[in-house]
């Protein structure tokens, strides 16, 4: 017994596995934010582009979402947001973390809602409103339809429903994984994953995420960026 105990205190104290530091955290929690109040200008929130008029308020503001137990969530209604500075990272790899859930009408087509982590390593989050579409990812940031992998088709979603969006950056290999979970319209469980992904080429070189651009209409739940980072040996005395 006193040997099986020595060996797993030894792992522990050696610290084997990452340790896990949030770069940025957040679940629109109240404060700093406030229930039916815009979030631009809280928590390094701003508008994409200059406000034209007072609607501006009300494309992006804090909600009790009834159909998530009243926890709150950003409600976005045409929005146009931006968000930079998410920190300093450690180490060589990088966990995004998004909740995105739809509402959509019939008869529109193209990207509805469209999330981009920039630089654009795995492209963009998006959901795509029109015929085959679908919520899906490696988007080309120019909100053509068509464009990027659908994971959830429009006919499989439940609409007021979280879907989290989890990807797993390695820099050092200029890949990711990337895994989709949540329920479908039938109530069934729902996941999707791919492992291995290579960087978009024309984001080959990047080192670590550091803004982050929403537009569109949807919610957003949880939202984090953290780093991955080995937990340093330490010697027993």
């Amino acid at each position: 017994m006193k040997r099986k105990s020595l060996f797993f205190a030894m792992l522990a104290v050696a610290g084997m596995g990452p340790a896990v530091r949030a770069d940025y955290v957040t679940t629109f929690s109240v404060p700093p934010y406030v229930l039916d109040e815009s979030v631009v200008g809280i928590d390094g929130w701003e508008n994409r582009f200059p406000a034209k008029d007072d609607k501006a308020a009300y494309a992006a503001r804090v909600v009790a979402l009834r159909w998530n137990d009243y926890k709150p969530g950003l409600m976005l209604r045409g929005g146009s947001l931006k968000r930079t500075n998410f920190g300093a990272k450690v180490g060589d790899k990088q966990k995004v973390t998004v909740q995105l859930a739809v509402n959509f009408a019939e008869g529109r087509s193209g990207k509805a809602l469209r999330v981009i982590f920039w630089p654009a390593t795995f492209g963009e989050i998006f959901f795509d409103q029109g015929p085959g579409g679908g919520l899906g990812y490696q988007g080309d940031g120019t909100g053509t339809k068509g464009q990027g992998t659908i994971v959830v088709p429009k006919e499989v979603i439940r609409v007021n429903s979280f879907y989290t969006f989890t990807v797993l950056l390695d820099y050092s290999q200029q890949t990711y994984d990337i895994t989709v979970t949540g329920v479908k319209k039938d109530g069934a469980p729902f996941r999707y994953s791919a492992a291995g992904v290579a960087f978009e080429p024309s984001k080959s070189k990047a080192a670590k995420i550091d803004s982050l651009l929403i537009v569109g209409t949807g919610y957003l739940g949880a939202l984090s960026v953290e780093s991955l980072a080995p937990i340093p040996a330490k010697t027993l005395p």
